[in-house]
């Protein structure tokens, strides 16, 4: 509307509608030219779509002055933020979340949630204070609750915003209670929004958990010192056991009759597999109580390999087996001389067992930058996808026997779990290749130098 279009007319003239308007305008007019009392007010001017705060004087009786601002825009935003709120409060009210707003001081706002987490009424906890409800939080964690809440106040950013503590209800009971707090704007004033979650069953539920793990961590203990002492037990008769057989067989072999030896053998095998199956639980004891301590010296792995092979040449012999290597002259690494032979030895007695008679094994060393890698290849009964995932577990023995495989199955399965644990301990890992049944396993000992891995 142009001033051109308003000066010097009657307000009807220019807004032909006025009187229909509410409220009456010319009842308010007339009253403050009448008795010369200003008064202001705010209207939705639907000829122009606007918001208008008028305002109303007299210079003169029978005269009035109106000034009119246009308000539409502070308008339209307090209409949004009348819809905001509402919609918080739909939500709030829903939620299982305990929600309070703490504005200049006092609690302006508190939900249903709230009331059930802590037993108090929402009338009781209006006009709290922050230090009414800190009040709530355990008396040991009240310092911590009051510096939280003093830091987050003040803006500090490098504040977590949620934390647990202990609350004590209204019925004194105690709870565990994650409150949540950051800055917020409401009702066009600064403001401290808290939500607060009641995880009391979790926290009970978690330290159950913790309580069971302890208690299945001693049982585990006692376990694994019962097998050490029972295993120490019996490997001081097994080592007579096997020893004098061994005298006998060897010293004294032509003072029996055959029948006599054949039990004899018997005793001595008996007493070789039971010494090795005590020596390998004890490591398997020695290795899960971390009591394995490496002697490491440097030495000529070439070396280690052949007298690992030489040593089960009775075993390769007897299987029929063909071994095949290819070693350089020399390469040398710091190792314990003892358990990398161990190492070597399982792995070359699993080729053994799990190929049929007349196989081939073939071991390569091979010397890179990075690592040295120790390969046993076979032509043995090999492993699906399962069984790999099982093969290095502690009795991670894979079921063959009644297969019609013609290999050895005996034994607990230690071997393969024991090498992987030595070689762990050396600084390398054990890699294990099959394409799956009798289609024979290679297992690659690769032994890193120095701080490669």
């Amino acid at each position: 509307m142009k001033r051109e279009d308003v000066l010097n007319k009657r307000v009807t003239e220019t807004i032909p509608d006025i009187k229909n308007f509410k409220p009456n305008l010319f009842e308010i007019y007339g009253k403050v030219a009448s008795t010369g009392e200003p008064t202001k007010f705010e209207i939705n001017f639907a000829p122009l779509n606007v918001w208008l705060s008028i305002s109303v004087y007299s210079f003169k009786k029978g005269y009035f002055v109106a000034v009119f601002d246009n308000i539409t825009e502070r308008k339209v935003f307090e209409e949004k933020l009348i819809e905001s709120e509402e919609k918080f409060r739909t939500i709030a009210e829903q939620s299982v979340m305990g929600i309070l707003i703490i504005q200049d001081g006092i609690v302006k706002y508190a939900n249903e949630s709230a009331s059930e987490i802590n037993e108090y009424s929402i009338q009781e906890m209006m006009n709290w204070s922050p230090s009414d409800l800190i009040n709530l939080i355990h008396p040991d964690e009240r310092d911590v609750a009051y510096e939280r809440l003093k830091n987050i106040s003040l803006g500090n950013k490098e504040i977590q915003p949620n934390y647990l503590y202990k609350m004590v209800t209204k019925s004194k009971k105690l709870k565990w209670i994650n409150i949540y707090s950051r800055s917020i704007h409401y009702q066009n004033k600064d403001a401290l929004l808290t939500t607060i979650i009641d995880v009391t069953e979790k926290v009970e539920a978690e330290s159950l958990i913790v309580d069971e793990l302890n208690k299945l961590k001693e049982l585990d203990q006692i376990k694994n010192d019962l097998i050490r002492r029972i295993s120490h037990e019996i490997k001081t008769p097994l080592i007579s056991i096997y020893t004098t057989t061994n005298l006998l067989l060897n010293v004294y072999k032509e003072e029996f009759s055959n029948k006599i030896l054949d039990f004899i053998m018997m005793i001595n095998d008996g007493g070789e597999r039971l010494k090795e199956l005590v020596d390998n639980m004890l490591d398997v004891y020695d290795i899960e109580s971390k009591r394995i301590k490496l002697n490491l010296k440097t030495h000529n792995l070439v070396d280690i390999l052949e007298k690992s092979i030489s040593a089960l040449h009775p075993q390769i012999v007897k299987r029929q087996h063909k071994v095949e290597v290819s070693f350089p002259s020399e390469v040398s690494l710091e190792v314990d001389y003892d358990r990398i032979k161990q190492v070597f030895l399982n792995l070359l007695i699993n080729a053994l067992k799990y190929t049929p008679p007349g196989g081939k094994i073939f071991v390569q060393l091979q010397e890179l930058n990075s690592h040295i890698d120790i390969t046993i290849r076979d032509t043995g009964v090999g492993f699906m996808e399962l069984e790999k995932e099982k093969l290095f577990l502690k009795f991670g023995k894979i079921e063959r026997y009644g297969k019609g495989m013609n290999i050895d199955t005996e034994g607990p399965g230690f071997g393969l779990y024991i090498a992987k644990e030595l070689t762990r301990l050396h600084n390398g890992e054990i890699i294990l290749k099959s394409e799956g049944r009798n289609k024979g396993s290679t297992f690659i000992v690769r032994l890193y130098k120095g701080n490669y891995k």
